[in-house]
């Protein structure tokens, strides 16, 4: 977590709607920034950096298992990939 700012809690009934870009995205990271908002009104934002850490290279005790990359986050962000390839845009 790069920032998080947060400036409300949400409450039954309420209507919680979240906005993420992908800053940039290659084999080894993806940046991405985030907004919340409750009943349209801004209630948080976030900068987010997942990284690809390759356990062989590193020296930090970390699980065997890809723990932050997983099958189905990685087919995500190849979706918006191919996406953002093609022109459209990512929200």
């Amino acid at each position: 977590v790069r920032k998080a700012s947060f400036g409300g809690y949400a409450v039954p009934g309420d209507s919680i709607r979240y906005v993420a870009d992908i800053e940039s995205l290659d084999d080894q990271a993806a940046m991405t920034v985030g907004v919340v908002y409750i009943n349209n009104e801004r209630a948080g934002a976030i900068d987010l950096i997942f990284s690809h850490v390759n356990q062989a290279a590193s020296k930090l005790d970390l699980p065997e298992h890809n723990f932050v990359f997983t099958d189905n986050f990685k087919s995500l962000l190849s979706t918006v990939r191919e996406h953002t390839e093609r022109g459209g845009q990512s929200s």
